[in-house]
């Protein structure tokens, strides 16, 4: 497996194939998770690279109501490799 390396995310809520909250398949009544939230995503890659505990979040003001950016932030992680 590669090692720790910089990443940056960007995601749209509104995106209608990966949904910003993740995608979860459903079976026969039983639940699979096929893809993580964003916050998971970040969470991730943030134990990944060797990140200190917790991410820094910022919610930016709405420019439209269909219009939100949010900032996960992790600082501190090995070799620099920030997520």
């Amino acid at each position: 497996m590669p090692g720790p390396a910089p990443v940056m995310i960007i995601h749209g809520t509104s995106d209608q194939s990966i949904s910003f909250n993740g995608v979860v398949f459903r079976s026969n009544g039983e639940a699979r998770q096929v893809s993580l939230s964003v916050p998971e995503t970040v969470a991730y890659f943030a134990r990944r690279n060797g990140c200190g505990e917790g991410a820094r979040r910022t919610d930016f003001a709405q420019s439209a109501p269909e219009t939100q950016v949010i900032r996960f932030e992790s600082n501190g992680c090995a070799n620099g490799d920030d997520v």
